[in-house]
């Protein structure tokens, strides 16, 4: 179950950094975001999917590349049952970037580089586990 939280960040952080131009032109078109960002689905449901798909169609239409680098910290398992768990993290990154790598707005990625910490509940639906909702705060550098 860990391993699904840790894939299911990694692959916000992997569409973060691709180039913002192609994915904002097909925005513009009317282009799915399901198709744009078709791994998401795979790890997330329901709040989650939506919540992480908005920030990076935001993201991308503000023509913006997510961090330089990001460190998950030390994920936990808080609470578990068969079908749901919690995941408690604290997770650093450099914040979003322009195209030409220079840092981003900090409003748009709740103050720029820095530590957040998060509670990421998770549901196994048919054998696999996706982040369903979560909450992060802004913290201490991890």
């Amino acid at each position: 179950m860990l391993r699904a939280w840790v894939a299911a960040e990694r692959t916000v952080y992997r569409y973060n950094d691709e180039p913002a131009a192609p994915l904002r032109a097909d925005i513009q078109a009317g282009e799915a975001s399901a198709s744009l960002f078709p791994d998401l689905g795979t790890y997330f449901t329901g709040a989650a999917l939506a919540t992480v798909t908005s920030f990076l169609v935001a993201l991308k239409m503000n023509m913006l590349r997510g961090p330089v680098s990001f460190n998950l910290g030390h994920p936990k398992v808080v609470a578990l049952t068969a079908t749901t768990a919690t995941v408690e993290s604290c997770v650093f990154d450099t914040g979003t970037t322009t195209e030409s790598g220079a840092p981003g707005p900090p409003a748009l990625d709740g103050g720029g580089a820095g530590s957040y910490s998060g509670r990421w509940n998770l549901t196994n639906s048919e054998g696999s586990w996706k982040v369903a909702t979560f909450e992060t705060h802004v913290g201490p550098k991890c």
